[in-house]
């Protein structure tokens, strides 16, 4: 009779790994939860309509806002520390010069310009925090210097929308800075690129579109970096050696590469 006994021990520890009829209903599985559609992306054709030679590299560009061009040069110096020769010129939707400004007061390396319907953001920096980085303001009928704003290391390219200044900043983000007080709004991530790779900028109504270094095609990003569109041109490679700059004349994109200024059309695809 022992042994009967045992079986019955087993048994009855075996009926813990079954189904007991006496447990509750398993809880239905969670409810999936909604997720945040993806933009839809529009495909652009950015087809070269005119090109013109700057007289020396160019380092900033953008739309007068009636044909013509605001250009930046900076004439480099044998000594890095040495202030260097920064030329504002203004060209009209001939070409002709209406204005050259000389400033000889830096050494810092200039890196975009931006023009807001009354005065000119020139952007001094580099990617050393022990540089003089900063954005200038300037009155555009008269080239003074009206104000300025220190800011941060890294700052490749500069454009404008409303009241604020966009910052277009290598490490693939858009600083955006209040154009009175230079105080910071936000600081939105670009995933549209190889990391570190971002270059010049230019705003789209409320978008914007970016370059990289990266890149043969040019991005053009919603207010919270997301790409919803991309722009093809033959002119830029999968890298890209020179700096490129972006400006937006009303109807089409304007994009300088080493002296090379360049308008392009917009066509979605």
């Amino acid at each position: 009779m022992k042994p009967l006994a045992l079986a019955v021990v087993l048994l009855s520890g075996c009926s813990l790994y079954f189904d007991d009829p006496a447990d509750p209903t398993p809880a239905p599985p969670p409810e999936p939860q909604p997720t945040s559609p993806t933009p839809p992306t529009t495909s652009y054709a950015l087809t070269q309509t005119k090109a013109i030679a700057g007289e020396l590299p160019v380092v900033g560009i953008d739309s007068d806002r009636a044909g013509g061009v605001w250009v930046a040069y900076r004439k480099p110096t044998t000594s890095y520390y040495e202030n260097a020769d920064v030329h504002i010129v203004h060209l009209d939707a001939a070409g002709t010069k209406l204005t050259d400004w000389l400033y000889q007061d830096e050494y810092t390396l200039v890196s975009g310009l931006a023009y807001d319907g009354s005065a000119l953001w020139l952007d001094y920096n580099s990617n050393t925090s022990a540089d003089n980085n900063h954005v200038r303001k300037l009155d555009a009928a008269t080239g003074d210097t009206l104000t300025g704003f220190a800011t941060e290391a890294g700052i490749v390219d500069v454009s404008t929308r409303a009241d604020t200044l966009l910052l277009s900043k290598a490490w693939n983000q858009i600083v955006i800075l209040d154009d009175a007080n230079g105080g910071e709004l936000a600081r939105t991530p670009i995933d549209a690129f190889m990391y570190s790779t971002q270059l010049g900028i230019a705003s789209w109504e409320d978008r914007t579109w970016v370059a990289s270094r990266a890149s043969k095609e040019l991005a053009l990003v919603d207010a919270a970096g997301k790409a919803v569109g991309h722009g093809s041109t033959t002119l830029l490679a999968d890298f890209n050696y020179d700096n490129i700059k972006l400006a937006w004349d009303g109807t089409g994109l304007i994009m300088a590469i080493h002296n090379q200024i360049i308008w392009l059309s917009v066509t979605p695809q």
